[in-house]
């Protein structure tokens, strides 16, 4: 099956009426879960890659696949974008396996410029052979050069899932931060 899911650029004048732009879609690369922000007058898509469709983007040093990790592509005029992508994070204690079966970043989204700091929240995935026994937390992510992002404390849940049967039982599935507020409030959906 040869399928690509790529971030696609549109535009507005007032934010109702909206057109796609003439130069899509925005990578011609596969990219899962994006995210979208501004920061130190570059922009930056992130999300992750999908490995069941698309070639495998990045290594473990000794030469094993990585699964779910977060990418980060990286634009001075919303035109020309790197040539690959930055891998900006891995879980701790990362290992390589098959997708889904172990821990990793999946779903990286609600970026917050500040003027120094980017903050997001990503989908703490909890792998397992078994698919019913996956769940996702939500952990929190900071960078200084929206490339490369770190956990301020490892394994660290901002919003843990609730409990089993709950309509957030299984797993938190985005937070988004409302644009324009200083106090951060966030939208989550299970």
């Amino acid at each position: 099956m040869d399928v690509t899911v790529s971030p696609l650029y549109a535009y507005s004048a007032d934010g109702l009426h909206w057109q796609l732009a003439d130069h899509n879609p925005l990578l011609h690369r596969n990219l899962e879960g994006t995210n979208f922000f501004r920061f130190g007058g570059h922009y930056f898509v992130q999300g992750h890659a999908i490995t069941k469709w698309a070639p495998t983007t990045a290594f473990l040093l000794n030469g094993d696949r990585l699964g779910r990790t977060l990418l980060t592509y990286k634009s001075p005029d919303l035109v020309h974008w790197s040539e690959g992508p930055a891998l900006s994070f891995l879980r701790h204690g990362y290992h390589s396996a098959p997708q889904g079966t172990v821990e990793e970043a999946h779903t990286i989204n609600g970026a917050w410029s500040r003027s120094n700091l980017v903050l997001s929240a990503y989908g703490q995935w909890h792998g397992s052979t078994e698919i019913d026994a996956r769940s996702m937390d939500l952990g929190l992510l900071v960078s200084n050069d929206g490339l490369y992002f770190r956990e301020p404390i490892a394994d660290f849940s901002l919003l843990p899932r609730g409990e089993p049967g709950s309509w957030d039982g299984a797993s938190l599935w985005g937070v988004s931060p409302e644009p324009g507020r200083e106090d951060l409030p966030v939208l989550r959906r299970g």
